[in-house]
């Protein structure tokens, strides 16, 4: 079965643990995409969301402890993004569970999906620069 979304090179932000967050967080988000496609129940849907929204938390603490070690000047700018998407993200869950059909709406996916991609495509690689470089 085809991804929702795939994970390309692009993506990279040269810092392996916060590459790998990312690339758990697409994968949540890819199996959210196939039990809303196979309309499985909306139980399994809601169980995914909390995890989703758990590990998106987990991955902006981390990743603002890396950018506040390297002093990256947009940090500001940064975690008031990473606070609107975990709100985001949280109001998503509520939807899903009070849900009557139990199955979230493809805008939604759309929205986790144009999010994440164009928050490390476009923001998060603009503090690679600052990383220390890895070998």
């Amino acid at each position: 079965m085809a991804e929702y979304i795939i994970w390309k090179d692009e993506y990279s932000v040269s810092e392996m643990t916060i590459d790998f967050q990312h690339r758990q967080i697409i994968d949540i988000i890819n199996a959210v995409f196939t039990l809303v496609k196979y309309k499985v129940s909306g139980d399994e849907i809601t169980k995914l969301l909390a995890n989703l929204k758990n590990y998106t938390e987990t991955h902006f603490d981390y990743e603002e402890k890396i950018i506040k070690m390297i002093n990256y000047p947009d940090i500001k700018k940064h975690e008031s993004l990473h606070k609107t998407m975990a709100e985001k993200t949280a109001a998503l869950c509520k939807v899903q569970k009070s849900s009557v059909n139990g199955i979230m709406p493809d805008e939604m996916l759309e929205f986790l999906k144009d999010w994440w991609v164009n928050h490390i495509r476009n923001l998060d690689v603009q503090y690679v620069p600052f990383l220390p470089k890895q070998n």
